[in-house]
């Protein structure tokens, strides 16, 4: 039949312009699809919508694929149609008019104004019934190949690694089907053997696998403690730790809302365990902290070398420690009293404490190491070689009387006095030495005499006695008659929390020294005993959670109570989350277990 569309499209002048279309037709096909006869475009056209066509001498339309049209207001699935009955598919509006001689069909065509940009290119996507295919067997063909790529092959592939066999290079990897990449470490250790972690078919990985590898690794409350909570089963280890989870894995879990649900609520979690509640880093939210200690302790008939180092924890506020060193912080820093060995001024924070290889301790201080490079262990200054052994009193007795026997028995030519470094308390107060009489005896008589008083000199006024705790036993053998406490300086006060000392070596605008005694009063310090440890509010001057972080910070003042005299201005203040400080797995217990397999 001979067909004439006539579009009519209302111009921006408000007058009506059409363009006619004439064709040849079977039937007038109306729908979305770029092959129909009137392509309609919008979301509510199918793309085969309906069908008008001729039967003998009447005209009917009809909806394909359960649509609907409305004629002349009302919706129907057919009807017949005559000349001046209104269409209206999808927005669009449609009239039969009386044809021009010639044709047998007109139809004006008004078309929906409101159609969007995305409905055009909706517009020539290709449905499968355009090709060769068929639904079934295109659903047969594709089920067929996910099976055969995400079932059959994969199995393939898994028994052949149980069984120590190579994949044939032909056969796809594993990363085919992988969800998603493995975090930096794992792709390291297991590279394409998924087996190593998915050793059950069809389950996820289990504990027992993690642990092949991560031996050491201790849950957070440990199975003994966890029976005196309230708390669940731990949970699998792959749900906090989730592999496979997009092109930037992270394997350890930040949000502070895990930890923090159980913290907050600690007298209802954790019972008889008396963990103080953490609900944030802010002030009022996170008490105050608390420090690990060693002390010497025995029963009282206990001579010093039986005596035990235990570990307490104690508030920080107001803690010494009870390290059995005689030191002065504020003496050393004095330009005035002390100076470098080459002279060239005040002895500063990083002359004694080296940062370690980790950032976060210290080297541990020494007489070997720190000390002698300003102190020596001379006794006599007519023998400046003549170094006593450090750390060894019976050694340093016998050592002084085998001097002076020598010394009395085969006295030494007279020679040019070398100069020699600093002696403990001898330049400084020269009273403290104990004197001894001109000695008229037999040469043994003098050199015990002289022995038995520099071994005095050397544990009770300068010396030993200097730096160190010294108990006199008064027993008449004067082997026995001293002992030296031993010495143990903390070198990690909070075992369960990480403080990077190397990213708070510059502090807004200090740094160096400046930096260090910011939050370290050493300046002042005038005993050893002294932490010089800020408590929390002195964090609280640079941190806060990522939910109570203000963009301005007020001027800064050092969060020692004892040193205000530093003040600084910092443009921010740094956000903190729990896992900066803390770690889920207790490291102290974790570490203890990596030193014990490592002695087996």
């Amino acid at each position: 039949m001979e067909v004439l569309l006539r579009y009519v499209r209302q111009a921006s002048s408000g007058v009506a312009d059409f363009v006619d279309t004439a064709l040849v037709a079977d039937e007038i096909t109306i729908g979305s699809a770029a092959e129909s006869t009137l392509q309609l475009l919008g979301r509510a056209v199918a793309s085969r919508h309906a069908v008008i066509q001729r039967s003998g001498s009447e005209l009917r339309i009809a909806g394909r694929h359960g649509n609907r049209v409305t004629v002349n207001g009302q919706q129907c699935a057919s009807r017949t149609l005559a000349v001046g009955d209104q269409i209206e598919v999808g927005g669009h509006r449609l009239r039969l008019f009386a044809p021009p001689s010639g044709f047998d069909v007109a139809v004006e065509v008004r078309p929906d104004t409101g159609v969007a940009a995305s409905d055009f290119e909706a517009a020539f996507r290709t449905d499968l019934e355009r090709t060769w295919l068929s639904k079934r067997s295109t659903s047969w063909i594709l089920t067929l190949l996910a099976l055969l790529l995400g079932l059959a092959i994969p199995l393939l592939t898994i028994s052949w690694q149980r069984h120590g066999l190579v994949t044939p290079a032909a056969l796809p990897a594993d990363a085919l089907w992988s969800s998603g990449p493995l975090s930096p470490a794992h792709a390291h250790a297991a590279g394409s053997q998924c087996i190593l972690c998915h050793q059950q078919l069809f389950v996820h990985v289990q504990d027992s696998a993690c642990l092949e590898c991560h031996k050491t690794t201790q849950d957070h409350v440990s199975a003994e403690r966890r029976a005196l909570t309230r708390l669940p089963d731990p949970e699998r280890c792959g749900e906090c730790h989730a592999e496979h989870r997009g092109m930037a894995p992270r394997l350890v879990p930040q949000q502070d809302h895990l930890c923090v649900a159980c913290h907050a609520s600690s007298d209802k979690n954790f019972g008889s365990l008396k963990v103080q509640p953490v609900s944030g880093f802010q002030p009022h939210q996170h008490p105050a902290f608390s420090v690990a200690l060693q002390k010497l302790s025995g029963a009282p008939q206990d001579t010093v070398s039986d005596l035990q180092w235990r570990t307490y924890r104690v508030p920080l506020a107001g803690a010494v420690e009870q390290s059995n060193l005689k030191f002065s912080h504020a003496q050393h820093l004095d330009a005035s009293k002390v100076t470098r060995s080459s002279g060239s001024g005040a002895l500063g924070c990083g002359d004694c404490h080296i940062l370690a290889a980790d950032g976060e301790h210290f080297v541990p201080l020494t007489m070997a190491k720190t000390c002698s490079t300003c102190h020596e262990l001379n006794f006599d200054l007519s023998a400046p070689n003549r170094q006593l052994p450090h750390g060894k009193p019976l050694d340093a007795m016998l050592m002084l009387e085998d001097y002076f026997a020598r010394k009395y028995s085969d006295p030494p030519p007279t020679a040019a006095r070398t100069p020699v470094r600093r002696l403990p308390d001898l330049e400084r107060d020269p009273s403290r030495r104990i004197e001894v009489d001109t000695c008229v005896g037999s040469a043994v008589v003098c050199a015990r005499q002289h022995a038995r008083a520099e071994i005095e000199n050397q544990f009770t006024g300068r010396g030993c006695v200097s730096c160190h705790v010294v108990v006199d036993t008064h027993s008449a053998d004067l082997h026995d008659r001293f002992q030296v406490t031993p010495v143990r300086l903390g070198y990690d006060y909070f075992r369960e929390a990480r403080f990077p000392h190397k990213t708070h070596e510059v502090q807004g605008k200090l740094t160096r020294d400046a930096a260090c005694e910011s939050c370290h009063a050493a300046q002042k310090s005038t005993e050893a005993r002294k932490l010089l440890l800020p408590d929390i509010d002195g964090c609280l001057q640079c941190h806060r959670d990522r939910q109570g972080s203000p963009d301005i910070a007020a001027p800064r003042v050092t969060g020692s109570p004892s040193n205000v005299d530093a003040v600084r201005e910092l443009p921010k203040i740094v956000p903190l989350q729990c896992i900066s400080c803390h770690a889920y797995h207790p490291m102290a217990i974790m570490a203890a277990a990596r030193g014990a397999e490592k002695n087996e």
